[in-house]
């Protein structure tokens, strides 16, 4: 699994690579602090996986998700963000992500999912959007 890692944060991006560095069947692991940059990047060699914050100095990734599909069908994206309400996951499903992982609270459900990724290759439809923790009875 090729993975690029689109966020303005030098700091969240670091942990990140770090992270993924130590999963078996992870290989290259890319960034990019801007959606230009995410861009040329899928372009140029599509991932396997896109982990995308929403809010980048360049554009909205919530508004270029349409497009960052059809630049690669077959590329997961699991959207990274602090903006993680109900509304917005919603609307980032319909735009082709295929998780939504709130940076404040769900970070490790973001490295669980990517080891299942891994592992097994596949996921469920019932499993493409990260619960709210807030909205969690």
């Amino acid at each position: 699994m090729d993975v690029l890692i689109v966020d303005d944060s030098q700091a969240v991006r670091t942990s990140l690579r770090a992270l993924l560095g130590c999963i078996t069947g992870v290989g290259s692991v890319r960034e990019a602090a801007t959606l230009h940059a995410a861009l040329d990047g899928i372009r140029c060699d599509p991932p396997t996986l896109l982990i995308l914050d929403l809010h980048l100095p360049d554009g909205r990734g919530d508004v270029a998700l349409q497009t960052l599909k059809q630049l690669a069908p077959e590329m997961r994206i699991a959207v990274f963000s602090l903006h993680a309400d109900n509304s917005q996951q919603q609307q980032c499903r319909v735009q082709g992500a295929d998780w939504f992982f709130d940076k404040a609270t769900q970070a490790d459900a973001l490295l669980d999912r990517l080891l299942l990724e891994v592992r097994h290759g596949v996921s469920t439809k019932s499993d493409v959007i990260a619960p709210n923790p807030e909205n969690t009875p």
